[in-house]
């Protein structure tokens, strides 16, 4: 799941692939199954280096390679576990509008900060609003696809990118939801498979972020994946299905080989801290009254 524009019919089984490439460049490819009877815009917002300018991003085309998250499974032979269950952004003078790139299946642009959305257009946009409930995304860029309409489900090929990361250290999973143009909910329904590829050290400090016992090398087409995941580092995995803190993911390394935490929404006007993985584990299985 992750921001759209307006109104969506369904969003799930989403996957999101996270890769500390080096050099401070990560990668994200992300693919979901959805339904819009209208054309729709997502948006995955993405801390980039400050400063990088319109050209940060470097979309990439997984046209080729369908099954690229079928594959990042296969290095997880074992049983799948059951599931469980204010910016204020002014006015400003006109401005050339952002490019719009032929990504496979996609239309997609890059937009560079908060205050560039005025360079979009108008129907990809969210409220200003809208921006009050969300994480601080001040200092964020954005990647923004356009998704075509159909009376069905559609899946289609995985979403990717590279960027240079503001902070290297960290990979950034892009799944606070907003799911019809508005504000964000203080919690969200959550169907999501996260994968992290870093040269971290095992075993890691979140042990629900299980380690695959088959290299990438081994299982995947590499060549498909056009520099996006490394042969020889060990992909990292986690399943979040249910009711969760509306929240984005972050997983950085440690002296432990690995840690997570949750960055969620805010609340009014103020900030909220971001929340230990075992906390949003906890909070996932906490009723909308608070009782478990």
């Amino acid at each position: 799941m992750c921001i759209f524009s307006q109104q969506i019919d369904h969003v799930g089984s989403t996957r999101i692939f996270v890769a500390d490439l080096g050099s401070g460049v990560h990668a994200t490819a992300y693919q979901m199954a959805f339904r819009a009877p209208e054309p729709v815009a997502m948006i995955l917002p993405i801390p980039t280096l400050k400063g990088s300018g319109d050209e940060a991003l470097a979309f990439v085309n997984l046209g080729g390679y369908d099954d690229f998250f079928d594959d990042l499974a296969r290095c997880f032979p074992r049983p799948r576990s059951p599931r469980t269950g204010g910016y204020g952004i002014a006015e400003t003078p006109p401005a050339a509008l952002l490019a719009v790139k032929e990504v496979g299946d996609y239309e997609a642009s890059y937009v560079p900060s908060v205050a560039d959305f005025h360079r979009l257009d108008p129907r990809f946009r969210l409220p200003d609003s809208a921006w009050e409930t969300l994480p601080d995304y001040h200092g964020f860029g954005f990647a923004v696809f356009q998704l075509r309409p159909g009376r069905g489900t559609q899946r289609v090929h995985p979403i990717a990118y590279r960027y240079p990361a503001e902070s290297p250290e960290e990979l950034f999973f892009p799944t606070v939801h907003v799911h019809d143009g508005g504000h964000a909910e203080r919690r969200a329904g959550f169907d999501h498979e996260l994968y992290a590829q870093a040269s971290w050290p095992t075993p890691d400090r979140d042990s629900a972020w299980r380690i695959g016992s088959l290299l990438p090398g081994c299982m995947m087409d590499i060549g498909r994946s056009q520099g996006l995941v490394a042969p020889e580092v060990p992909l990292r995995r986690v399943a979040l299905h249910g009711d969760y803190p509306n929240a984005d993911v972050v997983a950085l390394g440690c002296e432990r080989g690995m840690r997570a935490e949750a960055r969620p929404v805010r609340v009014g006007s103020r900030s909220v801290r971001p929340i230990r993985w075992k906390e949003f584990e906890r909070r996932g299985q906490m009723h909308d009254d608070g009782s478990y």
